[in-house]
């Protein structure tokens, strides 16, 4: 069989994690409502299989793409699952705006709808008011085992156009 370019009929079963995940990912809707093709850009993760089950905070984006300053918005964070077993709780985000105020949501993943090991899903966090345009820092603060290397924090929101 051929999946993503690999023969997975001559890879080990070992070396498919990362295959598997994009499989996954490439069979669900989590960017249905999407209007940019950056948004199924998931980056690969490692997974151990014998380690438990944690959150690694992949990427996120705006519901809205054109948010403006004094805009309500939410955002979507994407998160995989790193361990071996299927992974819920409670994780805190943090959004800072270019003046320094700091909003936080929390987010549950519930026990009832766990991430499996090696997925990855997107989830809606809070509703935010982005009182001013400029740059924003979307964070984690509890909750989450690692940030992917190619996480970028920033958030861009725009003046209003006059």
């Amino acid at each position: 069989m051929v999946l993503g370019g690999i023969n997975t009929s001559v890879v080990p079963e070992l070396d498919l994690g990362i295959v598997r995940l994009r499989a996954r990912i490439a069979k669900s809707d989590i960017f249905q409502d999407s209007a940019s093709d950056e948004d199924s850009d998931i980056p690969s993760f490692e997974v151990d299989e014998t380690a438990p089950g944690e959150f690694v905070l992949l990427r996120h984006h705006l519901q809205n793409s054109e948010e403006q300053a004094d805009d309500e918005g939410e955002i979507i964070v994407v998160l995989g699952n790193a361990g071996g077993d299927d992974v819920d709780g409670e994780m805190t985000f943090a959004l800072e705006s270019p003046d320094g105020e700091v909003t936080t949501e929390t987010l549950t993943v519930p026990t009832s709808e766990p991430l499996p090991s090696g997925a990855a899903q997107a989830y809606t966090v809070g509703s935010f008011t982005f009182k001013t345009a400029g740059e924003w820092s979307f964070t984690a603060t509890d909750g989450i085992a690692d940030v992917h290397s190619a996480y970028d924090e920033t958030i861009t929101i725009e003046s209003p156009e006059e």
